[in-house]
């Protein structure tokens, strides 16, 4: 039995609008998922299933999630599936990108590595273009604490002090490769962190936790005894959706080399 081809597509969106990636049980609460599952279904006339790379959740944004998905016929190349797409979907989504892969390939299990941004707005006055993207915190931070935080949490360890409930996993243990704080040209700060996986809400708790600690002026070192608690209880809030990015996930020269440009 031969499997069904197999696409990868690369998308972004604005998770405003959004009940998150994942499909959820009521009609009333748009996902990500639901929607581009709803229409591949009606341009192949058959139910299609969309596998992500990852769970964004409610009203937080990608710029390039990854999902794959099977398809009941090969697809002939004069057919601009994304420009189908993005005129079915809702607005806030654009599908830019559409290659052909391996029948194994898998959105999820591949990914070698995931990048997130997080954007807070420390200026006093908001700007009314960057609320729907930024965590307007109007306080001083201090930059050169929070990188000391950063490196603290930098290497391979438990995280289950930063996990929220709801997605069981056989292990709290991650890798963050690199994270740091920078401040950008327009005033805003950054984080940006790198790893080859996140817990649920993990990115929006440390982050969360980081400006907890300093808003109370304790010293950065409290963050390791956070992590060794291995106990939600003991970090901080959970910084809000609108602020987060996944910026992209890397496959992996192997990988990428095996899927070509539809």
């Amino acid at each position: 039995m031969s499997l069904k081809p197999r696409y990868r597509l690369t998308l972004a969106y604005d998770g405003t609008d959004f009940f998150g990636w994942q499909k959820q049980n009521k009609p009333d609460q748009p996902s990500i998922q639901a929607e581009l599952e709803e229409a591949l279904s009606k341009i192949f006339n058959e139910k299609i299933q969309v596998i992500g790379s990852g769970r964004t959740d409610r009203g937080v944004h990608a710029k390039a999630q990854v999902c794959h998905f099977n398809s009941p016929l090969r697809l002939m190349s004069s057919f601009d599936l994304p420009y189908k797409l993005n005129e079915l979907t809702a607005p806030g989504i654009c599908v830019h990108r559409i290659q052909t892969c391996p029948p194994r390939f898998h959105a999820q299990l591949w990914a070698k590595k995931k990048t997130y941004d997080y954007f807070i707005d420390p200026r006093k006055r908001p700007d009314a273009f960057n609320l729907r993207y930024s965590w307007h915190y109007p306080y001083r931070l201090d930059l050169v604490e929070l990188n000391k935080m950063a490196e603290l949490i930098t290497g391979k360890m438990d995280f289950k002090s930063f996990q929220s409930k709801g997605t069981p996993t056989p292990t709290s243990v991650r890798t963050i490769l690199n994270c740091k704080w920078e401040e950008l040209e327009d005033g805003r700060l950054r984080f940006r962190i790198e790893g080859d996986g996140f817990l649920k809400q993990m990115v929006r708790n440390i982050v969360g936790t980081m400006i907890g600690l300093q808003k109370d002026e304790i010293a950065p070192e409290k963050i390791t005894e956070i992590i060794e608690a291995q106990d939600r209880q003991r970090a901080g809030g959970t910084a809000p959706g609108h602020g987060l990015f996944m910026d992209h996930v890397d496959y992996g020269p192997d990988t990428d080399g095996l899927c070509k440009e539809f």
